[in-house]
């Protein structure tokens, strides 16, 4: 039953985190002026509304002391994969960037053996290496692989989330659920807020002060979506192996074009960056076919 609920719970980060990158796209490439005032508003947005809220809804303990590094190195991982994320957004359609979220399943693996033994079966392995293999099917342009800088900021993201995903397996076995996510998302919104210190940043921050305002609503909305992913993302880490939370997560750009779809046919068509011509449709299809199946590999203990 516990591992049933993982997964779903699981399925939270591609359900629900697939709409919040729609709207990080649009934040990100239409409205604000920079990354570092766009990660500093979201991190002031965490500390001033969702972080009581999660206080009072699950009141968290004080952590012991010989876990901060742990804590420190998952803020430090959740900050910087942010970078090449929101730059890797204006370069390439939504949905291939979240596909490419699937280079972190080479790290996942390797990092959840070292650092807290655990080990998968032969078929969960094939699993990750069509979810790998799908990946190169959406770099693949004209019968070469294309390496471009999408896919290179796409690595350091995956890299730096895989290493996110396997702390937070490290804390959960050292304190309980709540208490892990309470300060982790704390220190990361302090560390986040450091970034204000940089003279570029606070001119940036200033000037998208109007945008904030102007953009309130769909700022909020998408903390509201992005607290209930976390929720879900984390209880499912506490509840089974990271490395079937994170196959589960490939399923995720395959709900951005469901979305990307359907948002085209209603007055929010602006909200998308999506190529939704048929060779290109037709080939992300089959990529995210092929995710599918080897989630299911992943997810189904063979």
């Amino acid at each position: 039953m516990r591992y049933f609920l993982g997964i779903i719970f699981a399925f939270f980060d591609p359900v629900i985190y697939g709409g919040s990158i729609i709207i990080d796209n649009v934040l990100s490439n239409h409205s604000f002026k920079s990354i570092y005032s766009f990660i500093i508003y979201i991190a002031l947005m965490d500390l001033i509304i969702f972080s009581p809220i999660f206080y009072f809804l699950f009141t968290p303990s004080l952590p012991s002391v010989e876990i901060l590094p742990l804590f420190l190195l998952l803020a430090a991982a959740n900050l910087l994969y942010k970078f090449p994320f929101f730059t890797a957004l204006k370069l390439a359609d939504t949905s291939i960037v979240t596909a490419l979220f699937s280079l972190g399943r080479i790290f996942v693996p390797i990092l959840a053996f070292i650092l807290v033994g655990e080990t998968l079966g032969p078929f969960q392995y094939v699993g990750f290496g069509l979810v790998i293999f799908s990946t190169l099917i959406l770099t693949k342009t004209k019968g070469v692989f294309k390496i471009n800088k999408v896919f290179w900021y796409m690595l350091a993201v995956s890299f730096f989330i895989s290493i996110e995903g396997v702390f937070y397996k490290m804390i959960f076995e050292r304190t309980d659920w709540s208490t892990g996510v309470f300060w982790s998302g704390i220190i990361s919104v302090v560390l986040a807020l450091c970034l204000f210190v940089l003279p570029q940043a606070r001119k940036v921050v200033k000037k998208d002060y109007a945008i904030v305002k102007k953009r309130s609503p769909l700022l909020i909305g998408q903390g509201v979506i992005d607290f209930v992913a976390e929720i879900g993302f984390t209880l499912s880490v506490s509840m089974i192996p990271v490395t079937v939370v994170k196959g589960i997560a490939g399923t995720q750009p395959f709900f951005v074009l469901i979305y990307s779809f359907f948002l085209r046919k209603t007055r929010f068509k602006h909200l998308v960056n999506e190529d939704m011509a048929k060779g290109s449709l037709l080939r992300k299809c089959l990529a995210f076919a092929l995710m599918i199946l080897g989630t299911i590999l992943i997810v189904v203990r063979l």
